[in-house]
């Protein structure tokens, strides 16, 4: 039987082949048998490294073993082929650390049948609502020659350059620093002058300072606001209020009464309202013949303000200060009285 044994017949060849190196090869059924003391060696060496396990970690793996040793034989091999099965070590097992518990994310619960998210519509060239412009004042906001009062039919009312009289920063003796301190975003002026055709001295008596010079002056003022306005009205009259002491350090004598009182005017004009205040007095080394009255009218329609200055020369001026006297016919009413009800109207242009 040896000859047909296939194991057998393939030794031989090999020991044909390396003769010089071996020289009696062992027959088949003596490898078989060093094939099982091997395997039963293996065996019996990893059922003791199991025991030793088992006594380590508290016997929890030698029966997983020993189960699976009887319930996975090693598979056939082909014959003459000895395969060392691999022995399975099962390493001291490490406590395993309680698991940290992981948070929960919350999260928000989305309304029914949402579309998804909100995309913005197409920014669109929208522009602004419209605003009114600032206000600006025009030379229409100022008086004109028919809005001056005269004394005498045959007298007319002149319009003078700007270079002629006083200039728009002292066109008041009460002034000492111009109108800065008012803070108008504009301001436009226009003087008058009141003669006699054909008759250039009439207009005031020989030496009269006022021969060929404005005796009428007014400005016109735009603010930003109404209570801008306002502002500028009581800063003015408050120039007014020191004028006497400002007039006596400078020189001047003061004279009458009526000094720094403010006259009220009655105004159609919705949101008009004016006054007047006259002052008296003479100019360091003018005659004692003679003396200037100095009125000055002050007039507010919403952000606008208009100043109208009215000068006399002479030795007397007789007008009524109240603006309806029980007897017109007697006694002229001040000019102040028409100039501001004039400037009421035209600031509202």
């Amino acid at each position: 039987m040896a000859e047909h044994d296939p194991l057998d017949r393939e030794l031989r060849a090999l020991a044909a082949e390396a003769e010089q190196h071996i020289s009696d090869p062992m027959d088949a059924s003596r490898v078989r048998r060093l094939g099982a003391q091997r395997r039963r060696r293996r065996f019996t060496a990893i059922v003791a490294m199991s025991v030793a396990a088992v006594a380590l970690s508290g016997g929890v793996v030698f029966s997983s073993i020993i189960d699976q040793t009887q319930e996975q034989p090693s598979p056939a091999q082909p014959p003459g082929v000895t395969v060392t099965p691999t022995p399975t070590v099962s390493p001291t097992p490490t406590p395993t650390p309680s698991p940290t518990p992981t948070p929960t994310p919350t999260k928000i619960a989305k309304p029914e049948n949402s579309p998804g998210p909100t995309v913005d519509p197409p920014t669109t060239n929208t522009p602004p609502p419209s605003q009114d412009p600032p206000r600006t004042v025009s030379q229409e906001n100022l008086l004109l020659p028919s809005d001056i009062p005269t004394g005498t039919d045959d007298q007319q009312v002149i319009t003078t350059g700007p270079a002629e009289g006083r200039s728009v920063a002292q066109s008041s003796v009460c002034l000492t620093d111009g109108l800065d301190e008012l803070d108008a975003k504009e301001i436009l002026s226009r003087n008058f002058r009141i003669s006699v055709p054909d008759e250039p001295s009439s207009t005031a008596e020989p030496g009269n300072e006022l021969q060929g010079q404005p005796s009428i002056y007014t400005q016109v003022l735009q603010f930003s606001s109404d209570n801008k306005a306002s502002d500028a009205l009581e800063t003015y009259r408050g120039w007014i209020d020191d004028c006497r002491a400002a007039l006596e350090s400078r020189g001047y004598t003061v004279l009458g009464n009526q000094n720094g009182t403010w006259y009220p005017v009655d105004l159609e004009p919705e949101g008009a309202s004016g006054g007047f205040a006259e002052l008296t007095y003479r100019a360091p080394g003018q005659s004692e013949d003679n003396g200037w009255w100095e009125a000055i009218g002050l007039t507010q329609r919403d952000d606008r303000l208009m100043i109208t200055i009215s000068l006399t020369v002479g030795q007397d001026k007789n007008v009524a200060y109240e603006q309806y006297p029980t007897d017109p016919d007697l006694v002229a009413v001040h000019e102040q009285y028409r100039l501001i009800a004039a400037a009421a109207e035209r600031l509202g242009d």
